[in-house]
């Protein structure tokens, strides 16, 4: 399941933190033409800095490019309401009020709305690191496929990767900034851990913290009371759904994971390239 820290059994997602380290990634936001939209100039601008990243990471960040031209043709506005809760037929979804983030990303930019009124505590503790900027130089860095053999499809991010590559919580490359949480079960939230959907990955139940991942299939096993008799039937905490990029992260479960990882329940399952996210803002 998602895991956040070393030694986690859990078998889900981990962490990391702003670092200078990703080698041939700079976070400036003019670097990625970011500041002014999705228009040609800055697509020929992203066309061009893309090809200078590592080869894996050149092709998120590509496929992702040749979606940004029909994207901005089709959703340059928000889309009016609420997007449709996994779990939640016939709730009055139009009506339900949601907060709109963004993660910028070097694979692209991916759309998140986030349900305050569900999950009041995981999305709060989740804007306190969005809006104090903890998220800048944060990553994507473990990635399941259920076709190599995992429970489960995630992509998982956040501020402690290098926990999840020695198992020694000393190498961590910061202390998050906030105290943990109180676990919100999948019941409490009716939001099932199921594709698009975004969770927190913890280790015991009221440890979820920094660490997050989205859901790319429907990973029934992470919800509350499901699993089995490996799993501690909390479940992960949802709280959020992508409703747009999703094939930023589709693209970024594919790279390659054979980075060595000193944890035995997540390896395979560590990016050899993390992915940098340059930082996660509320939308405008």
């Amino acid at each position: 399941m998602p895991v956040t820290r070393s030694g986690d059994r859990s078998g889900g997602p981990p962490s990391r933190q702003n670092d200078a380290r990703h080698a041939g990634f700079r976070p400036e936001r003019d670097r990625w033409g970011l500041a002014g939209g999705a228009d040609g100039t800055h697509r020929g601008r992203l066309l061009l800095e893309a090809m200078s990243f590592p080869l894996p990471i050149r092709l998120v960040s590509l496929a992702s490019l040749l979606c940004l031209g029909a994207a901005a043709a089709l959703a340059g506005a928000p889309v009016a309401g609420a997007p449709p809760v996994p779990g939640s037929a016939g709730l009055p979804q139009a009506e339900e009020p949601t907060v709109r983030v963004v993660f910028e990303t070097a694979g692209g930019l991916i759309e998140v709305a986030l349900y305050p009124d569900r999950a009041p505590i995981s999305v709060a503790q989740f804007l306190r690191y969005v809006d104090g900027g903890h998220y800048a130089g944060a990553s994507f860095y473990r990635a399941t496929r259920t076709e190599a053999g995992a429970a489960f499809d995630i992509v998982q991010g956040g501020l402690r990767r290098l926990p999840m590559l020695t198992g020694d919580e000393g190498d961590a490359e910061a202390e998050p900034p906030f105290p943990p949480i109180a676990h919100e079960t999948t019941d409490d939230t009716g939001i099932r851990n199921e594709r698009g959907v975004l969770a927190y990955a913890r280790r015991d139940p009221g440890t979820a913290n920094s660490e997050f991942f989205f859901n790319l299939g429907d990973s029934r096993v992470l919800n509350t009371g499901e699993g089995g008799p490996d799993r501690d039937g909390f479940g992960y905490a949802t709280f959020g759904r992508v409703v747009r990029g999703l094939e930023v992260l589709d693209a970024i479960r594919m790279l390659p994971t054979d980075a060595p990882t000193e944890v035995e329940v997540v390896q395979g399952q560590i990016l050899n390239d993390p992915v940098p996210i340059l930082r996660i803002r509320r939308a405008e």
